[in-house]
C-alpha cells in the first residue's frame, strides 16, 4: 500500500510528479525512486517464464517430430504382401522391377483380376461392343443417305426448269418469258429420269423404319431410273462434246446445238458429272445399309 515519501503528501513524491497510489495496481520498478528498492522476486520471475516457455516450445517440437516418425512407420508397414497374395503381386513381380506392369507370359485360366487388368473381354462383351458400333454407322450413313436424296432432289429441280417449256405446250399454257428463251426440245431420256423421284421414297421410307425391303427398292429404281438415262444421255451428246472440245472450228460439224452462246451438250456434260456422283454415293450408303441390316445366316455343322 502506498504512503506519503518523507511528509510529501499521499500520491506526491519529492519532485511534485503524481504516482499511483492504488494498492490493487502493479508498481514497476521504473515508477520508483533511484533510493528506493523495487520488488525483490520480479527478475526472477521473469526468467522462470521463460523458461517455461521454451520448454513448452521443445515439447511441441518433439511431439511434431514423433508423430512424423509414426506416420511414416505406418506408411512402410503397409501389408501389400497379404493383398496380393497369389495374384502375381510382390512376391513373383517386385513392384520396382522395370516389368511389374507388363503383359506376363502366362495369364491366369479362368475370370482374374489380371484379365481385366490387360483388357481380355469375354465373348459377350465384343459382340456388345460390335452391336454399339454397327448402330452408330447406321445412324452414320442414315444421314449421308437423306443428304445425297436431298441433292437428288436439287438435281430435279434443274431437270424441271428446263422441262418446264415443253410441259407449259403439254397443258396449253403460253408464257411469251419463257418461249422467247428457245430451249430446245427434250429427249426421251430427260423424261425417264423424273421417273427416279418416286423412287428416293423407299430410300427415306428405309431410313426411317430400318427396313431391308425398301432399301433394295431403292437400289434398283436409282440403277435403272437414275443411272441408265444418265449414261443414254451421255452418248447422246458425247459426239457433241468430242467435236466442240478436240476438234479445230473448221473441223466441227455444223449439227452443234448452242443454247445463249453456249454448247448444249457441255452444259448437259455438266449436269452429268454431278449426277452420276450423287447416284453414286446413293447407291454407296444405300448397300452399307443393307449390308448392315442383312439377317445374319448361322452356320450349321
Amino acid at each position: 500500500m502506498a504512503t506519503s515519501v518523507e511528509g510529501l503528501p499521499l500520491g506526491q513524491d519529492r519532485f511534485g510528479d503524481i504516482y499511483n497510489n492504488d494498492p490493487g495496481v502493479y508498481e514497476p520498478e521504473c515508477d520508483w525512486n533511484e533510493d528506493q528498492g523495487g520488488y525483490p522476486d520480479t527478475q526472477q520471475f521473469l526468467e522462470q517464464f521463460q523458461a517455461m516457455q521454451e520448454e513448452q516450445k521443445k515439447t511441441e517440437l518433439l511431439e511434431a517430430q514423433q508423430a512424423a516418425e509414426s506416420a511414416a512407420a505406418e506408411i512402410a508397414n503397409l501389408p501389400l504382401k497379404g493383398d496380393y497374395q497369389g495374384l502375381g503381386g510382390p512376391q513373383s513381380v517386385p513392384l520396382y522391377s522395370p516389368k511389374a506392369f507388363e503383359r506376363p507370359e502366362q495369364l491366369p485360366q479362368g475370370a482374374s483380376i489380371l484379365s481385366e487388368i490387360f483388357m481380355e473381354p469375354t465373348v459377350d462383351q465384343i459382340k456388345a461392343y460390335k452391336r454399339v458400333i454397327i448402330k452408330g454407322k447406321v445412324c452414320e450413313n442414315k444421314n449421308r443417305l437423306k443428304t445425297t436424296i436431298f441433292l437428288h432432289y436439287t438435281l430435279v429441280f434443274l431437270i424441271i426448269s428446263k422441262l418446264m417449256p415443253e410441259i407449259l405446250d403439254k397443258v396449253d399454257i403460253f408464257i411469251l418469258e419463257v418461249e422467247e428463251l428457245f430451249v430446245p426440245k427434250p429427249y426421251l431420256w430427260e423424261w425417264c429420269w423424273l421417273l427416279s423421284v418416286p423412287v428416293t421414297f423407299f430410300g427415306l421410307s428405309a431410313c426411317n423404319k430400318s427396313n431391308l425391303i425398301p432399301i433394295r427398292r431403292f437400289m434398283i429404281g436409282i440403277l435403272v431410273f437414275s443411272l441408265l438415262p444418265i449414261l443414254v444421255g451421255m452418248g447422246i451428246h458425247g459426239s457433241q462434246v468430242y467435236s466442240f472440245l478436240v476438234l479445230d472450228i473448221e473441223e466441227r460439224t455444223e449439227d452443234i446445238i448452242y443454247w445463249q452462246g453456249y454448247p448444249y451438250s457441255v452444259l448437259w456434260y455438266a449436269f452429268f458429272f454431278l449426277a452420276l456422283q450423287v447416284h453414286c454415293y446413293e447407291l454407296y450408303f444405300a448397300n452399307c445399309l443393307m449390308k448392315a441390316w442383312m439377317p445374319v445366316i448361322k452356320k450349321t455343322e
